[in-house]
């Protein structure tokens, strides 16, 4: 009779215990431990963020997690942030750029001549760029003008010959086009002041074109330039001027038409 007894209550010991473990939530996570698959949630956590570290949504080889572009295969870094990776990104460490079209090092952004990898800088922005541009800081030229020398004007003598005719009287042959200028320059070597006249004329074949008569006061040491401008529509092939009273011609320009008179383009 006593040995039923002591049976009887091991037995409901045992399943006492049973159901306390069964109804159990080791973890706290509201699903008893029968229910939970993962009893510990360190464990679980685990389970959960290894298989969120290795997704792969673009198959590029890249976990998601670490991947820049995880929905574009060809990407998956971009060093500062910019949003262009940088296997397409000229400067991958600098965010403010990232195209270089001519591959000069300078960014699009900031190259004045963005297609053409000679230069990169147009400080007047006149089109030209400073590397090769004589006038870095004038937009209204860029070059000497090598016509010119630089200087605006063409020395008579170095292209045709002067000849003297008589006393006052100075005669420039060559080929003269339309619309040319002719310049003289006199200066007073007198020790008085005084008024001075010169005539110019343009002839072709020995026949007076055109011409026009011009005075002006120079004082003692003084200079003066005269201008002369034939606009008819044929070539002449002499420039003749004469001078009054006579004095010293210091010497005879033609005016650069290409530089306009300034020596610069």
């Amino acid at each position: 009779m006593q040995s039923k007894i002591f049976v009887t209550i091991e037995v409901l010991v045992l399943i006492f215990f049973s159901g306390c473990l069964a109804d159990a939530d080791s973890d706290k996570d509201t699903p008893t431990n029968n229910e939970d698959t993962v009893i510990n949630e360190e464990e679980q956590d685990a389970v959960i963020n290894k298989e969120e570290r290795y997704v792969d949504s673009d198959d590029d080889g890249y976990a998601d997690e670490i991947d820049d572009f995880p929905k574009d295969g060809r990407y998956h870094l971009d060093s500062d942030g910019d949003g262009y990776a940088d296997e397409v990104d000229a400067f991958p460490n600098n965010k403010k750029y990232h195209l270089d079209s001519d591959g000069d090092g300078y960014a699009d952004e900031i190259d004045d001549f963005p297609k053409d990898g000679r230069y990169h800088s147009d400080y007047d922005k006149d089109g030209y760029a400073d590397e090769v541009d004589s006038f870095k800081s004038d937009p209204k030229y860029h070059a000497i003008c090598s016509k010119c020398d630089g200087t605006g004007s063409i020395i008579v003598e170095n292209i045709c010959d002067v000849m003297y005719t008589k006393e006052g009287h100075w005669k420039n042959e060559g080929i003269f086009d339309p619309d040319y200028f002719g310049y003289v320059d006199i200066t007073n070597i007198d020790s008085h002041e005084g008024t001075f006249t010169v005539k110019g004329w343009f002839e072709d074949n020995g026949v007076n074109m055109w011409e026009e008569t011009k005075q002006y006061y120079i004082a003692p040491g003084g200079s003066h330039r005269f201008t002369f401008h034939y606009d008819a529509s044929e070539e002449m092939d002499s420039f003749n001027w004469s001078v009054y009273p006579p004095t010293y011609i210091e010497n005879i320009k033609n005016s650069c038409t290409e530089c306009d008179g300034t020596g610069k383009i």
